[in-house]
């Protein structure tokens, strides 16, 4: 796969295709070629390797280029580019017996598909919007490949024997206009502008006679076979966001937002990707907080330590609050231990049980359960001649912070050091790469997804630089 832009890419876009359309193909195949059990690697490239001198012109062209796997290369941007430098990293790689898998590199042409970015997903949901949609050289002529067919494609590929460079596509080219024709015969109001460009006039198609020859299929599924399944799938999806929309208007509590100011945008985003009357709160007790300038409302909120609940609730309801998002470890056994009550009138707080926050604050417990459960977490002790190590750090027991953090201490320095603490306990020193991991489980406790991050730079405990 590939980070991409559509038909001309932007100056920032520099950065974003080395980090990961060459920087990230490197390292996965630098992963890979040690791996031992690794048969196949079939890699997705692009027809924008092959020189654009070839099929584009000056001028409209009726009949197309066949683009066949010998033509000559000259990629026609940065995403070509980058495709061509890693069928070449392959063909590197192949060269040399320790390594145990056979690659295949798969020239991949005009992809569309269901909720894609291309023109022609793009249009139907401007159509679907009673929009006018913006056409640009309709004399084009693209080899258009359906996501199923790619998808097929691939795997077919994947379980042949070929090697080297192999064309994906329908072995035969249909104009701009042809699409546009298509869509009318769905939408009988269509309003077409055409657009003024001097991007040149392209006119290519896939050789396909060895995907034929490898595989003995070809891809099946036209425009006139797609174009409905994408009509249809657009509408229902819209039609399924009327009704989560009808029911559910998210109004979201962020609770001590401080500084978070990217939390409350990227909030603000999925909010309103499911209705458009979304709105975040951004909750602080500092009248200050720099959440409140980019926040919908603010709320300067008291300590909750001195808040009557049923005042806190009332409070909520007043601001149309029905999500609340604690940010702070301090706060999580308060929403914990009244999440319940929460929910009887209506209002969801995102935070673990309380049995789950007192093991994760109680360092010494924590450790015991994951050693019981076979889990490599780092041991703890009350006492430090009980560890298999000189060389300890010293911590408190409860809580998250550590900035009375005792570090590659000896023993008499680690017992010395315990005098400063309220709970010391002790672990082993251990040097390494620290990473954290952000996970969400959903109810049925398997994980949707999860993030992790490098631990660059932390200060009293806490990473202030990050790498994801």
């Amino acid at each position: 796969a590939a980070t991409f832009e559509r038909s001309s890419e932007s100056y920032e876009f520099w950065h974003e295709n080395f980090l990961h359309n060459l920087k990230l193909s490197h390292h996965l195949m630098t992963i890979a070629k040690q791996n031992k059990n690794l048969k196949r690697v079939v890699f997705a490239s692009s027809y924008l390797i092959y020189s654009p001198s070839l099929y584009q012109f000056s001028e409209p062209i009726f009949k197309p280029y066949s683009l066949s796997e010998d033509d000559p290369v000259s990629p026609r941007n940065l995403t070509g580019m980058a495709k061509h430098s890693h069928e070449i990293e392959l063909n590197f790689l192949n060269q040399f017996s320790g390594i145990n898998f056979t690659s295949t590199s798969v020239r991949i042409f005009r992809g569309y598909g269901k909720g894609s970015r291309c023109v022609i997903s793009r249009w139907i949901r401007s159509l679907i919007n009673n929009e006018e949609i913006t056409l640009y050289r309709p004399e084009g002529k693209f080899d258009y490949l359906y996501a199923e067919d790619a998808a097929e494609g691939l795997i077919r590929i994947a379980n042949s024997q070929a090697s080297g460079i192999i064309n994906l596509g329908t072995g035969k080219s249909r104009s701009v206009s042809e699409i546009v024709t298509i869509l009318s015969n769905y939408f009988p109001n269509l309003k077409v502008v055409e657009g003024e460009t001097d991007i040149p006039y392209e006119s290519s198609e896939a050789n396909i006679s060895k995907l034929i020859n490898a595989t003995n299929w070809r891809p099946e599924r036209d425009l006139e076979y797609a174009i409905p399944k994408i009509i249809d799938f657009e509408r229902e999806k819209i039609k399924n966001k009327l009704s989560v929309s009808k029911t559910f208007i998210p109004k979201i509590l962020l609770t001590s937002s401080s500084k978070k100011a990217p939390l409350i945008k990227s909030l603000k985003e999925a909010g309103l990707s499911i209705h458009q009357g979304a709105e975040v709160i951004a909750g602080d007790t500092n009248a200050n907080a720099v959440s409140f300038y980019v926040s919908d409302k603010k709320w300067v909120m008291p300590s909750l330590e001195n808040f009557e609940i049923n005042k806190l609730i009332t409070e909520c309801q007043n601001l149309g609050v029905n999500t609340i998002i604690p940010t702070r470890d301090a706060e999580l056994y308060f929403w914990a231990s009244h999440k319940e009550i929460f929910k009887d009138k209506e209002i969801s707080v995102l935070v673990s049980n309380l049995e789950s926050i007192e093991l994760c604050n109680d360092k010494l417990a924590f450790s015991e359960y994951g050693i019981k459960k076979g889990l490599p977490v780092i041991p703890s002790s009350l006492n430090p001649e009980t560890l298999n190590t000189d060389r300890f750090v010293v911590k408190e027991q409860f809580g998250s912070g550590s900035r009375s953090i005792g570090m590659n201490l000896d023993i008499i320095q680690a017992n010395s050091y315990k005098q400063e603490l309220k709970n010391p306990i002790f672990q082993p020193y251990i040097k390494g790469m620290e990473i954290s991991v952000d996970a969400w489980f959903c109810k049925n406790r398997k994980v949707k997804g999860f993030i992790m991050r490098k631990r660059d730079f932390t200060q009293y405990g806490d990473s202030q630089v990050t790498t994801t």
